[in-house]
């Protein structure tokens, strides 16, 4: 799992605004309750005491992105803190998130069809510009498809703990490798 973080900037403060008053489909979480607690305050107080709990050299210079394990917090909820907790009190405008994707689905790389992921603490919207503008830049070299309704934790399962450590609201750029080859990679 790898999640960048890209800088703040003018324009995506005008599109988390937007993006925020055009949130009517949210995708609803399929793993809120197994994989993590569904309750708001018992999963506040969780991923706080793990990020309380995880002892970590903060680096030096600028962190714009980390590496974190995609399971269920019982199995690594204290591993994924150390990783969130570098992530602390940054303010990014765009958060992007690339994981595998699980499930069996035809092609390559696919993306959320939704405007917002839900999660217990709240609603995350999705960059659907730069969604486009992604698969413009692609240039037929990888086809990004939209789903619905999908069943991938992979994602999901890290949007509690940058709900929890950015201090601002950030739009989502959420992108499933299912071909995880080095020509989709690049």
């Amino acid at each position: 799992m790898l999640i960048v973080l890209v800088a703040s900037g003018a324009m995506l403060k005008m599109e988390i605004a937007g993006a925020t008053s055009r949130m009517k489909d949210l995708r609803p979480s399929p793993i809120a309750g197994t994989w993590y607690p569904r309750d708001v305050d018992t999963l506040t107080e969780l991923i706080d005491e793990q990020l309380e709990t995880a002892s970590v050299e903060l680096p030096s210079g600028d962190v714009i992105g980390i590496v974190t394990p995609h399971a269920g917090y019982r199995y690594s909820g204290f591993v994924a803190a150390h990783a969130f907790r570098c992530l602390r009190e940054l303010t990014p405008d765009l958060v992007i998130v690339l994981s595998p994707l699980h499930e069996g689905a035809l092609g390559e790389l696919f993306t959320s069809a939704h405007d917002a992921y839900s999660t217990p603490l709240g609603e995350i919207p999705i960059y659907a510009e730069g969604i486009d503008q992604l698969q413009d830049a692609l240039q037929g070299q990888a086809n990004l498809k939209r789903i619905r309704n999908d069943q991938e934790h992979a994602i999901e399962i890290e949007l509690p703990y940058l709900q929890r450590v950015l201090r601002n609201r950030f739009l989502l750029l959420p992108i499933m490798l299912r071909e995880q080859s080095q020509e989709v990679a690049q």
